[in-house]
């Protein structure tokens, strides 16, 4: 028994048996599929990845827009002492909402938006912040009218930090590559 060269299948010299141009059109249909399949996969993880990020996004301004309005519901509430412990609970509440969002932001995005949303949030709470301030100390509405607000509070700075936020996080989830436009 000497060693020689070994024979495909069937005595086939090439190796390959009954493989035919039949066989070969099969397996590139089953290779084209499992790719569009991969794709597919692609493209679902990626629209998931950014849906994730838009809505994190959302309810990281939505977050910062409620502490806001903060200087309004202070400036309507009145001397009962329920409704200001209740007042300064939700305000705490929508502070540790802001602090999970900076985290969540910082760990989701990149750093241009993390800087930008820190950025807005630093502004807002320096903003609502000293105007809240000013509303604790004044007296408490007890009429009707007295709720009416005669002037809105200044949002310049917040408004314009703003701005930049949202062109950061537009920048961010806008969708760059024409491959998955067309999967979408």
């Amino acid at each position: 028994m000497g060693f020689g060269v070994v024979k495909g299948h069937c005595g086939d010299p090439s190796g390959l048996g009954n493989f035919d141009w039949s066989s070969l059109a099969t397996l590139i249909a089953g290779v084209l599929a499992g790719v569009i399949v991969l794709l597919g996969l692609l493209a679902s993880s990626a629209r998931a990845r950014l849906d994730n990020r838009r809505a994190v996004y959302s309810e990281a301004i939505r977050a910062v827009s409620d502490y806001l309005e903060g200087p309004y519901r202070v400036a309507r509430c009145h001397n009962d002492p329920d409704q200001r412990f209740a007042l300064s609970r939700d305000l705490s509440e929508i502070q540790g909402r802001i602090d999970a969002h900076l985290v969540l932001v910082e760990l989701h995005a990149p750093t241009n938006v993390f800087e930008a949303y820190a950025a807005y949030v630093a502004v807002a709470r320096r903003e609502a912040g000293v105007q809240m301030s000013e509303e604790w100390k004044k007296r408490a509405p007890t009429r009707r009218s007295d709720m009416n607000m005669e002037q809105p509070f200044d949002r310049t700075e917040s408004n314009r930090v703003k701005v930049n936020l949202l062109d950061a996080m537009a920048g961010d989830v806008r969708v760059r590559w024409r491959l998955y436009r067309l999967l979408i």
